[in-house]
């Protein structure tokens, strides 16, 4: 099990992780109260795993108990880094250092990482990241604007995608049931540069601008890369997803927000949806204009939530499972594509996320400032199907 794995291998993947987060620049400030952060993270993913392994339940996340929730310690080690005059990306990196150093040495160890412990690991991961970066940006807001705030957790948020998939891909591959010259080895690939390219971009988080550097954009293609990325989640809740778009449809768009806003909302689909149903994911081109829609079976949304789901942090289901990020996500990349957002609520079956997007990527830089609110509708294993 991995939790006696960690256990059994505690001082090492800890060193391994200080290692890790010294590569990150010059030596920093240090106190005792952070030093202790993350091994008591560690210790409190360890005690996850432990009920994870005896836990009966597939693809539910495992919420830590009292003894176990890292809230509190978490708040102190963001709350320390922020006196410290540590960055958020700095704060983000030391969860990040330490999951990567997990994953190498379990790698490297032949041990097995099960969906089940994946789903423990990952939730526990989001839950101290989510506090930690929470209470950094609190103690650090009367010298930030609210615009980088946002930014920040935009970027944590991005970050836990990419290691999700890597993981995955990586379990599969482990398993043996894939080989490494394949699509899932792709899907690995592709998420590692993600995260290469997301650390690059944290160099820039500050700016209060997030500038759109357009390029030509074949729309079938990039839909079967999200939709390849979010194969495993559906093969493990028996989701059908279903793609209907013609390789024909091109648009000019930065490829890296228009791919981040359409991953986020097939993951939400997905995440939400029912077991055993279907999600789609449709584009149309019409009149220069670009239709991309996701429709999921979460079974609808409660009276009056439509005009609330794109704000940050905003959960309106019983899963409160991420940070309640993804649709400001999508937002803010849509309105930096001049375009518009909007979700339609099928009751008591579903909704349909559309995003309506120009042909031609025009900036609207006004749009891009914070709080920008898009108009959106009122209340009222895999299966690929794509028609290239």
């Amino acid at each position: 099990m991995l939790s006696e794995f960690l256990t059994d291998h505690r001082s090492e993947i800890l060193n391994l992780a200080k290692e890790k987060m010294a590569q990150t620049g010059p030596a920093k400030l240090r106190s005792e109260e952070l030093d202790r952060g993350l091994p008591m993270f560690y210790t409190q993913l360890i005690n996850v795993l432990k009920r994870v392994a005896s836990s009966d339940t597939i693809g539910h996340p495992i919420v830590p108990n009292k003894e176990e929730n890292s809230k509190d310690d978490a708040e102190r080690y963001g709350r320390e880094a922020g006196r410290l005059g540590y960055s958020v990306s700095q704060v983000v990196h030391a969860y990040g250092a330490l999951c990567q150093a997990i994953t190498e040495y379990a790698h490297d160890r032949s041990q097995i990482i099960t969906p089940k412990e994946f789903h423990g690991f990952n939730f526990t991961l989001d839950a101290a990241v989510a506090e930690a970066v929470t209470e950094f940006v609190d103690v650090n807001k009367k010298a930030k604007d609210a615009d980088f705030q946002a930014q920040l957790g935009t970027l944590a948020h991005e970050l836990r995608n990419p290691i999700s998939n890597a993981i995955m891909a990586l379990e599969a591959i482990r398993l043996g049931s894939v080989g490494v010259g394949g699509n899932t080895g792709q899907l690995l690939e592709r998420a590692l540069q993600r995260m290469k390219e997301l650390v690059e971009r944290a160099l820039e988080v500050a700016r209060a601008k997030n500038e759109v550097q357009t390029t030509q954009i074949n729309l079938g293609e990039l839909i079967d890369e999200v939709a390849d990325a979010a194969e495993f989640n559906c093969k493990s809740r028996r989701i059908s997803l279903q793609v209907e778009v013609s390789d024909k449809i091109h648009l000019d768009a930065d490829r890296q927000q228009l791919s981040s806003a359409i991953s986020n909302l097939v993951q939400n689909a997905v995440k939400f949806t029912k077991s055993a149903t279907s999600v789609w994911v449709r584009a149309t081109k019409s009149n220069e204009r670009i239709l991309i829609e996701v429709e999921d079976r979460c079974g609808g949304l409660p009276p009056g939530a439509t005009g609330e789901l794109f704000k940050p942090g905003v959960q309106k289901d019983e899963n409160k499972t991420g940070c309640g990020l993804g649709l400001y996500i999508c937002q803010r990349a849509v309105v930096a594509h001049n375009g518009q957002i909007s979700v339609r609520n099928l009751p008591g079956v579903g909704c349909v996320f559309s995003i309506d997007l120009p042909e031609k990527a025009i900036q609207d830089e006004d749009a891009l400032e914070f709080g920008q609110v898009p108009r959106s509708g009122t209340d009222s294993g895999r299966e690929i199907t794509s028609h290239h």
